[in-house]
Order: C-alpha cells, then structure tokens, then sequence
C-alpha cells in the first residue's frame, strides 16, 4: 500500500519504525550509497515530529470546537424554553386579536438558524422596552423591565458563546489545513526513501522489510 494511502496513525507508526531503522548501521551504510546522510534523517525527524504535532493540534482543535457548540445549544435550549417561549407565550395571549403579536414579530414558528432566531428575540425585546403601553401589558403578567432586561442580557450571552464557536471552528479548519500540509510533506519524505532503499537494499530483504518494503527477487 503506498504511505499517501495510509491512515495518519499508520503513516506516523511506519515513520517511526523508519527513522529507528535507518540507526542501524548496515542499512544506514546502505543508504548512504543513495545520498542518505545524518543531516537527513534528522529531517526526516523534523518532518514526523511536526506532523505527529498537527496531528495532536487538529485533534485539541476539533474538541475545542465540539465543547463550544454543546455549550452553545445548551445554553439556547435553556434560553428557548425556560425564557423566550414564555415570554412569547403570554404576549400571545395578552395581545390575541389585535395587530401587536405581528408587530412583536412573534406569529408564525420560531426560525430554526440561530442568526435569525437571534434577530427575532432582538426586536421582540426591543419593541417591548422601547414602548411604555406593551411594559405595561406585560409586566401585569410577570414580564417587567427586569424580565426584559434579562433577557436581552442571555441574548448578548448566546451571541458571545457563538463568535466563541464560529472562532473555534475556523482553528480547527486552520488546524485541519496544517495537519494536510505536514501530511504531505512527510507522506513525501518517506516515499522518497522508500525508493531509494528500494535499490539500495536489493539483496537485502529482510532489512528492506524493516522500511515498510517488499523486496522481489529477481
């Protein structure tokens, strides 16, 4: 199987076992007749530590992300339930039959993306705190300023957990990209001496074999 076939885990392991491999003095000898010095095989060990550290790097990242969209749907689950949707729920019934629940922006269902989601209980809030007559209504059924004010304080919370979620996202891209590039850089790195040690570990199979290779006689 060629290493740019090889799953990340594979190709660090098959890294590994080269650059203990190539210590060795008869296929270190070996490989210097192919132009394999000292200088690089260390290299070569430059290139798996970064790709092994990229690796580890998109791993964190990618639980960063995760941890940051669990805290952020927890927190917009608690916030729907136990705050917006009864607040929209005794509007709804303090204001039935007249033009306020269009105006509140509440008829019709909630929409599902959070940007717009977000927008919506913007203005429900903000048409409720900048109108005395609707305070009013609603404080009368346990939505006061307090209420609102609070409210409007968990809205700019979600906000901030999902720019802390988008950013965590576009490192674990980032993190992605890096591991991708180490990737091939080291994928190539091998390859490359798997070709060389290929001639040069001819007669010698059993050492080739210590390099990832199959070596057919004849």
């Amino acid at each position: 199987m060629s290493v740019y076939q090889l799953s990340n885990d594979e190709l660090l392991t098959l890294g590994t076992r080269i650059l203990e491999s190539v210590q060795t003095p008869p296929i270190q000898e070996a490989l210097a007749t192919v132009g394999y010095d000292e200088a690089a095989f260390q290299r070569g060990q430059a290139l798996r530590d970064a790709f092994a550290a990229a690796v580890q790097a998109r791993q964190s990242a990618f639980g960063e992300q995760i941890t940051a969209t669990e805290t952020l749907q927890d927190a917009w689950d608690a916030f729907h339930s136990q705050t917006y949707m009864p607040h929209v729920t005794i509007a709804r019934v303090v204001f039935d039959g007249d033009g306020t629940i269009r105006r509140l922006g509440i008829d019709g269902k909630r929409p599902v993306a959070f940007d717009a989601y977000l927008q919506e209980a913007r203005r429900f809030y903000q048409t409720v705190s900048g109108d005395e007559a609707l305070q009013g209504a609603l404080a009368r059924r346990g939505v006061d300023a307090a209420a609102v004010s609070a409210a409007q304080a968990d809205l700019d919370q979600l906000e901030a957990l999902d720019q802390t979620q988008e950013r965590e996202k576009a490192e674990a891209q980032q993190a992605t990209r890096a591991q991708s590039d180490t990737r091939r850089v080291f994928a190539d790195w091998v390859a490359d001496l798997q070709k060389f040690a290929q001639v040069a570990l001819a007669d010698q199979p059993d050492l080739a074999e210590q390099l990832g290779l199959t070596v057919r006689a004849g």
